[in-house]
């Protein structure tokens, strides 16, 4: 536990906020400069990056390495979020986007209402400690990047024309 003064707690916080909104910048870059038909391989980074710093946030509690590792996660999520967004909408082959966006929003809604509520739970249900609610969200993130690496690429699911078609335009 750390005594922070208010004015130094809302500065904290605001840190995973801003470094969110840069990597959601630079996942749209990068998604379209380095990893396009690539995008899975940004997920996985992305996500690797935010699981190993929840595993340093279990087992250090140097304030600064813990802000520094809320930073990391929030950039390294917001980056990897753009890969989520544009796999689906890059298999999706019809003309119903904003019902494959639909359906995306939602399943990002549905996670962040079971999310805080299962490790509400396992906070209980451990006496108040936070080691459950991390492993948890350690968990998540092995499942995330076990799911990621089995997907094929939105490139296996267009013929070379397509590709050479888009590239033209």
């Amino acid at each position: 536990m750390h005594a922070l003064d208010l004015p130094h707690v809302g500065l904290y916080a605001a840190v995973p906020g801003v470094a969110g909104v840069l990597g959601m910048l630079t996942g749209g870059w990068l998604a379209d400069a380095w990893f396009a038909e690539r995008e899975k391989l940004l997920l996985i980074g992305a996500v690797s990056v935010s699981t190993a710093c929840l595993v340093v946030m279990l087992n250090v509690s140097l304030l600064p390495v813990v802000l520094l590792c809320q930073a990391l996660i929030a950039f390294s999520l917001k980056l990897g979020f753009i890969a989520v967004w544009s796999l689906p909408l890059k298999f999706d082959d019809t003309d119903a986007s904003g019902s494959t966006a639909g359906v995306i929003n939602m399943g990002s809604q549905l996670a962040g209402v079971v999310s805080p509520a299962a490790m509400g739970f396992l906070i209980a249900a451990s006496g108040g400690q936070f080691t459950g609610a991390f492993m948890f969200l350690i968990g998540c993130g092995v499942v995330c990047i076990a799911i990621a690496i089995t997907l094929r690429g939105a490139a296996a699911t267009r013929s070379t024309e397509d590709l050479a078609i888009e590239q033209t335009q």
